[in-house]
């Protein structure tokens, strides 16, 4: 085991910051291939939210080919089936038992795991955080998207840029339960009434990851507001659900869909504009970013505070305290979402 990287907590989430720094590492290096396990090799776990999810599917894809890139990592890759927290935990646990060097977890509910996070941490596991935070007792550092009062409020312009200013919209998220999403949810509700008061936020529902849940809620949401004018997603799986119900009612062009999702599942549903706009990232590109943070921090390199320089192709990342943030967002619409394949 490697002795245990220490870094002070801050909060979960900050904003991009203008001071300068720099760190030690990037990516590259040598070392053991990805796949086997000696000395020199790190056994890093992945323990997405769920298992078999396209986000986190492409994501895996990804790190396993930065793994394999920069050498010296076993990138293991073991999630629950369903988003379920106690399942997550019990994954954890076993990670424990196996005594890998590393865990990289996207939290299901970023109180409830802690504990078992806290147990790996006390027997020299490294633990961190990508794309899904938990609280900070309960990890080292967290590789995250940048600011989520930027996110959230680029989530609402998306969204009033298709049905004006005023009117009804409602909101479905993954787990109601998941730290980052609800700090979205938190920004989209703050800028929406500061921005846009002629808005009503008539409904927040969770689908646990789940397209069909997402879809069954977004069916009654078209039923119990007849007036609704849109369904802002708030995780990948989310806009699958709402723009197919938009889809099957036919309310093309009176109910707009907008938010998180990944391009190959939403073409169909952009392609006949029963969803107009998808705010993302270059998921292959963040993915990969958490696989060589991970290698430098088992490295025992550290961040300055500020804007990280160093990582061939990476411009926009922000590190303060235990936080490093990847700022770089992308949307895609009917004009460009054919460029990209996951």
């Amino acid at each position: 085991m490697i002795k245990r990287l220490r870094v002070a907590a801050v909060a979960a989430t900050v904003a991009a910051l203008a001071v300068t720094g720099c760190t030690t590492g990037t990516p590259g290096g040598t070392g053991a291939s990805a796949g086997s396990s000696d000395d020199s090799t790190y056994d890093v776990a992945f323990i997405p939210m769920v298992v078999g999810a396209p986000y986190f599917e492409t994501a895996n894809t990804a790190m396993q080919e930065a793994a394999e890139e920069i050498g010296g990592i076993n990138w293991i890759y073991q999630g629950p089936d369903t988003a379920d927290a106690a399942k997550q935990s019990e994954i954890v646990q076993n990670m424990i038992t196996r005594g890998v060097d590393a865990i990289v977890i996207s939290a299901v509910d970023g109180t409830s795991v802690v504990p078992v996070l806290q147990q790996a941490m006390d027997a020299g596991i490294h633990v961190y955080t990508w794309d899904v935070d938990t609280d900070p007792d309960g990890r080292e550092n967290y590789i995250g998207i940048g600011s989520m009062e930027d996110f959230g409020a680029h989530m609402v312009d998306s969204l009033v840029s298709q049905m004006g200013e005023s009117g009804q919209y409602a909101v479905i998220t993954g787990s109601l339960s998941a730290n980052l999403l609800n700090e979205r949810i938190d920004a989209i509700k703050a800028y929406s009434a500061e921005t846009y008061p002629g808005l009503d936020l008539v409904s927040v529902e969770g689908a646990d990851v789940d397209p069909a849940k997402a879809y069954t809620i977004a069916q009654n949401l078209l039923t119990a507001y007849p007036d609704l004018k849109g369904i802002i997603s708030n995780s990948s799986e989310a806009a699958v659900g709402a723009a197919r119900a938009v889809q099957q009612a036919g309310k093309q062009g009176q109910v707009y869909v907008t938010g998180i999702s990944t391009p190959n599942v939403m073409k169909p549903y952009i392609a006949d504009d029963s969803a107009q706009i998808i705010n993302f990232w270059d998921l292959e590109k963040y993915a990969k970013l958490a696989v060589y943070v991970t290698k430098d921090l088992l490295d025992g390199k550290t961040y300055s505070e500020g804007t990280v320089s160093g990582y061939d192709g990476y411009d926009q990342l922000t590190y303060s305290g235990d936080v490093l943030l990847f700022n770089e967002f992308l949307d895609f619409t009917a004009d460009n979402i054919d460029e990209y394949d996951y």
